[in-house]
């Protein structure tokens, strides 16, 4: 295993890969013809972006294997209750862009969480000591969720009961940001990773154009 991990491409390709496929993205969602295959795409792209992370741990892998799985199912419970019942987030549905569901839950949207709170944890790795790390990354999540929504909503990912976002959704994502933060602050400081801020900059740079796109179109 460690020679193949030498044998890995330096962190600068893999940047440079990640910010490529988030602007092909773009460019695909962008025109009508191609829409339909990035479209199906979505799920693949997602976890090709989980498994360059994993790649590219600094930490060794196992140590975080706990608490991202905790994540995981606590995301996708969450969304679980949330899309059957309307008591979290508000009234929504998910489209079949994300894979396969399990009562009108994509496994996909548990690992968008555990990916959201690994990424968001590196970045603040350094303050993981201090007693604003939760809040903190609570309120990142929520920021980032503000400007994922309309890009989401635009390819068909989920949608909203009439094609509104509710308030509640964005105090719902801080709510449950809390107890996402308050698992990997003792993990954080293992969570240093080169690809990190790139793809977070990519994400959110994708949905931002997807956004502008559907208000052009």
């Amino acid at each position: 295993m460690r020679k193949i991990m030498d044998r890995l491409p330096g962190a600068n390709w893999a940047i440079a890969f990640i910010i490529i496929i988030h602007l092909v993205g773009v460019v695909g969602f962008a025109f009508n013809e191609t829409r339909w295959m990035f479209q199906n795409m979505v799920p693949f792209h997602l976890l090709l972006c989980v498994v360059l992370l994993i790649v590219y741990m600094k930490s060794r892998k196992g140590v975080l294997l706990k608490p991202l799985i905790g994540i995981f199912f606590l995301g996708f419970i969450a969304e679980m209750i949330g899309v059957n019942t309307g008591l979290l987030f508000g009234n929504y549905a998910y489209g079949s862009y994300l894979g396969i569901k399990i009562y009108n839950t994509p496994l996909m949207i548990g690992v968008l969480w555990a990916m959201l709170g690994y990424l968001f944890s590196g970045v603040m790795r350094s303050i993981s000591h201090k007693w604003y790390f939760i809040p903190l990354g609570a309120l990142l999540m929520t920021l980032f969720d503000l400007v994922m929504e309309p890009g989401a909503v635009s390819i068909g990912l989920w949608r909203w009961e009439g094609d509104y976002i509710p308030i509640f959704n964005y105090v719902t994502w801080f709510l449950l940001s809390i107890p996402v933060f308050t698992i990997t602050r003792k993990y954080a400081v293992d969570m240093k990773n080169p690809l990190t801020v790139s793809l977070l900059l990519s994400q959110m740079g994708f949905f931002l154009a997807l956004t502008v796109i559907s208000y052009l179109k």
